[in-house]
């Protein structure tokens, strides 16, 4: 009786077969999660924005140092993946102090209050009450709710933004 010393072809094919099979699988899962993430962080950098705005409106930050007093703070969406954090003093709306660009993770499918389509929100100094409006009317002061729809794929997320400035998702 001889020892065997070995496997034979068809065990080796298996094996290389189930590996195979197993790594498709797993690169699969791997690119769907990768997307989701991208999409979660980008609902997650908009919230942080209007968090910014509505804690600099609250702590009372000036546009510039030479301001003598900030009269509020506004995140302004431009269609469809840009917002823009903006300072208002006695000189006006200043154009961009910070924007984000969500292109490359995320679009914006609505931004409503009731029936109006807000293109800003504003947060007031001292308390940070919540505002919104468009260049031709002021919003009724109920939940903002910004839709986002992921580029990758068909999920959605929505931010809201109540009135006393609690925002979540």
């Amino acid at each position: 009786m001889s020892a065997r010393l070995g496997f034979t072809l068809i065990e080796l094919l298996v094996v290389i077969a189930i590996m195979a099979i197993t790594g498709i699988f797993t690169l699969a899962n791997f690119r769907s999660f990768g997307a989701e993430q991208n999409f979660k962080s980008a609902a997650l950098d908009v919230q942080s924005l209007l968090r910014l705005a509505q804690t600099n409106a609250t702590s009372g930050v000036k546009c510039q140092s030479s301001d003598t007093n900030a009269l509020g703070w506004r995140v302004e969406y431009t269609p469809s993946t840009t917002f823009n954090l903006q300072c208002q003093n006695s000189s006006g709306w200043s154009s961009s102090v910070k924007q984000l660009d969500i292109s490359n993770r995320a679009t914006v499918s609505s931004i409503a209050v009731g029936n109006c389509n807000p293109t800003y929100i504003n947060f007031a100094p001292l308390y940070g009450s919540v505002t919104s409006g468009n260049n031709s009317a002021n919003c009724p002061n109920t939940t903002i709710t910004i839709t986002l729809q992921d580029t990758k794929g068909t999920n959605t997320r929505q931010l809201k933004v109540e009135p006393g400035g609690n925002i979540h998702e």
